[in-house]
Protein backbone atom coordinates (compact mmCIF):
# COMPACT_ATOMS: atom_id res chain seq x y z
CA UNK A 1 0.00 0.00 0.00
CA UNK A 2 1.15 3.36 -0.95
CA UNK A 3 1.74 6.26 1.61
CA UNK A 4 -1.41 8.73 2.80
CA UNK A 5 -1.50 12.55 2.13
CA UNK A 6 -0.60 13.05 5.74
CA UNK A 7 2.72 10.88 5.39
CA UNK A 8 3.79 12.45 2.27
CA UNK A 9 2.79 16.10 3.86
CA UNK A 10 4.81 15.27 7.10
CA UNK A 11 7.98 13.95 4.91
CA UNK A 12 8.06 16.93 2.62
CA UNK A 13 8.16 19.09 5.76
CA UNK A 14 10.97 16.99 6.80
CA UNK A 15 12.66 17.68 4.01
CA UNK A 16 12.45 21.75 4.69
CA UNK A 17 15.25 23.55 5.94
CA UNK A 18 15.50 24.70 10.14
CA UNK A 19 14.08 28.45 10.71
CA UNK A 20 11.31 30.42 11.62
CA UNK A 21 10.62 31.23 7.74
CA UNK A 22 10.36 27.45 6.86
CA UNK A 23 7.17 27.17 9.43
CA UNK A 24 4.72 23.85 9.81
CA UNK A 25 1.65 25.36 11.21
CA UNK A 26 -1.20 24.05 9.70
CA UNK A 27 -2.70 27.31 8.32
CA UNK A 28 0.53 28.86 7.34
CA UNK A 29 0.72 29.31 3.54
CA UNK A 30 3.62 26.97 2.89
CA UNK A 31 1.71 23.78 4.86
CA UNK A 32 -1.12 24.66 2.30
CA UNK A 33 1.33 24.78 -0.06
CA UNK A 34 3.14 21.29 0.84
CA UNK A 35 -0.60 19.65 1.58
CA UNK A 36 -1.42 20.01 -2.32
CA UNK A 37 1.68 18.11 -3.18
CA UNK A 38 1.07 15.61 -0.62
CA UNK A 39 -2.80 15.38 -1.69
CA UNK A 40 -1.46 14.50 -5.38
CA UNK A 41 1.45 12.64 -4.71
CA UNK A 42 -1.08 10.25 -2.90
CA UNK A 43 -3.32 10.14 -5.69
CA UNK A 44 -0.52 9.03 -8.10
CA UNK A 45 0.57 6.35 -5.66
CA UNK A 46 -3.14 4.87 -5.47
CA UNK A 47 -3.16 5.16 -9.23
CA UNK A 48 0.44 3.32 -9.35
CA UNK A 49 -0.91 0.54 -7.00
CA UNK A 50 -4.09 0.62 -9.56
CA UNK A 51 -2.30 -0.04 -12.17
CA UNK A 52 -0.30 -2.05 -10.98
CA UNK A 53 -3.64 -4.53 -9.88
CA UNK A 54 -4.55 -3.77 -13.35
CA UNK A 55 -1.55 -5.57 -15.26
CA UNK A 56 -2.98 -9.25 -13.77
CA UNK A 57 -5.65 -9.46 -15.95
CA UNK A 58 -7.31 -11.73 -13.55
CA UNK A 59 -8.17 -9.01 -11.15
CA UNK A 60 -7.94 -6.42 -14.51
CA UNK A 61 -11.07 -3.78 -14.53
CA UNK A 62 -10.56 -0.69 -16.38
CA UNK A 63 -7.69 -2.43 -19.05
CA UNK A 64 -10.34 -5.49 -19.06
CA UNK A 65 -11.24 -4.28 -22.68
CA UNK A 66 -7.59 -3.94 -23.34
CA UNK A 67 -6.33 -6.82 -22.78
CA UNK A 68 -9.67 -8.59 -24.50
CA UNK A 69 -8.51 -6.73 -27.60
CA UNK A 70 -4.67 -8.27 -27.14
CA UNK A 71 -6.09 -11.70 -26.76
CA UNK A 72 -9.13 -11.69 -29.12
CA UNK A 73 -11.54 -12.29 -27.04
CA UNK A 74 -15.33 -10.66 -27.51
CA UNK A 75 -15.78 -9.20 -24.43
CA UNK A 76 -19.12 -10.44 -23.56
CA UNK A 77 -20.40 -11.84 -20.21
CA UNK A 78 -20.26 -10.62 -16.98
CA UNK A 79 -17.06 -8.62 -15.90
CA UNK A 80 -15.60 -11.96 -13.52
CA UNK A 81 -16.63 -14.29 -16.99
CA UNK A 82 -14.62 -11.55 -18.57
CA UNK A 83 -11.77 -12.35 -16.16
CA UNK A 84 -11.97 -15.85 -16.29
CA UNK A 85 -11.95 -16.42 -20.23
CA UNK A 86 -8.44 -13.65 -20.22
CA UNK A 87 -7.35 -15.62 -17.63
CA UNK A 88 -7.76 -19.37 -18.90
CA UNK A 89 -7.05 -17.74 -22.71
CA UNK A 90 -3.67 -16.30 -20.95
CA UNK A 91 -2.86 -19.75 -19.28
CA UNK A 92 -3.64 -21.84 -21.64
CA UNK A 93 -0.67 -24.16 -22.76
CA UNK A 94 -1.67 -24.25 -26.38
CA UNK A 95 -0.91 -26.86 -28.99
CA UNK A 96 -1.02 -28.55 -31.89
CA UNK A 97 -2.26 -31.72 -31.63
CA UNK A 98 -5.58 -32.95 -32.38
CA UNK A 99 -6.25 -33.50 -29.17
CA UNK A 100 -5.83 -30.02 -27.87
CA UNK A 101 -8.06 -28.47 -30.52
CA UNK A 102 -11.20 -31.21 -29.64
CA UNK A 103 -10.95 -30.34 -26.28
CA UNK A 104 -11.00 -26.42 -27.02
CA UNK A 105 -14.06 -28.04 -29.01
CA UNK A 106 -15.61 -29.80 -26.06
CA UNK A 107 -15.39 -26.77 -23.98
CA UNK A 108 -17.93 -25.11 -26.10
CA UNK A 109 -20.15 -28.45 -26.16
CA UNK A 110 -18.92 -29.81 -29.43
CA UNK A 111 -17.62 -33.23 -30.59
CA UNK A 112 -15.35 -33.25 -33.37
CA UNK A 113 -13.02 -34.91 -35.27
CA UNK A 114 -9.89 -33.95 -37.08
CA UNK A 115 -8.87 -35.20 -40.26
CA UNK A 116 -4.84 -34.52 -41.47
CA UNK A 117 -3.79 -34.22 -44.74
CA UNK A 118 -0.55 -35.55 -45.63
CA UNK A 119 1.41 -35.56 -48.85
CA UNK A 120 1.68 -38.90 -51.03
CA UNK A 121 5.10 -40.75 -50.63
CA UNK A 122 6.46 -43.45 -52.67
CA UNK A 123 7.37 -46.50 -49.96
CA UNK A 124 4.88 -45.29 -47.80
CA UNK A 125 1.53 -45.11 -49.47
CA UNK A 126 0.05 -47.35 -51.85
CA UNK A 127 -1.72 -46.99 -55.05
CA UNK A 128 -5.43 -45.67 -54.97
CA UNK A 129 -4.66 -43.30 -52.31
CA UNK A 130 -5.13 -39.52 -52.05
CA UNK A 131 -2.57 -37.52 -53.70
CA UNK A 132 -2.34 -34.27 -51.37
CA UNK A 133 0.77 -32.73 -52.45
CA UNK A 134 1.60 -28.90 -52.32
CA UNK A 135 -0.05 -26.91 -49.64
CA UNK A 136 -2.31 -29.69 -48.36
CA UNK A 137 0.41 -31.00 -46.14
CA UNK A 138 -0.13 -27.98 -44.19
CA UNK A 139 -3.98 -28.48 -44.24
CA UNK A 140 -6.08 -30.22 -41.65
CA UNK A 141 -10.56 -30.25 -41.83
CA UNK A 142 -12.52 -30.23 -38.49
CA UNK A 143 -15.64 -32.38 -39.00
CA UNK A 144 -18.32 -31.25 -36.81
CA UNK A 145 -22.19 -32.04 -36.30
CA UNK A 146 -24.75 -30.33 -38.35
CA UNK A 147 -26.93 -29.41 -35.95
CA UNK A 148 -24.16 -27.32 -33.69
CA UNK A 149 -25.85 -23.55 -33.71
CA UNK A 150 -24.38 -21.32 -35.88
CA UNK A 151 -23.17 -19.39 -32.51
CA UNK A 152 -20.79 -22.28 -31.55
CA UNK A 153 -19.91 -22.50 -35.02
CA UNK A 154 -18.62 -18.84 -35.56
CA UNK A 155 -17.10 -19.03 -32.18
CA UNK A 156 -14.77 -22.51 -32.62
CA UNK A 157 -13.95 -21.08 -35.84
CA UNK A 158 -12.95 -17.89 -35.09
CA UNK A 159 -11.20 -20.03 -31.66
CA UNK A 160 -9.41 -22.64 -34.06
CA UNK A 161 -8.12 -19.70 -36.54
CA UNK A 162 -6.92 -17.72 -33.93
CA UNK A 163 -5.23 -20.76 -32.18
CA UNK A 164 -4.07 -22.91 -35.01
CA UNK A 165 -0.06 -22.78 -36.16
CA UNK A 166 -0.03 -20.09 -38.81
CA UNK A 167 1.68 -21.61 -41.22
CA UNK A 168 -1.70 -24.11 -41.42
CA UNK A 169 -5.18 -24.20 -43.45
CA UNK A 170 -7.96 -25.24 -41.64
CA UNK A 171 -11.21 -26.17 -43.63
CA UNK A 172 -14.59 -26.31 -41.39
CA UNK A 173 -16.82 -29.30 -42.42
CA UNK A 174 -20.33 -28.84 -40.38
CA UNK A 175 -22.05 -32.02 -42.25
CA UNK A 176 -21.89 -34.59 -40.04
Amino acid sequence: MGLTAEEYLSALQALLPPGAAWTREPDAELSKLLQAWADEFARLDARAKALLDEADPSSAVELLPDWETICSLDGTGTEADRQAALGGHLNATGGVSGPYFTGLAEDLGVSISITRYKPFKTGWNTVGEALTNGDWIYTWRVIGPVATSAEIKAALETLFEAEKPAHTIVIFDWSS
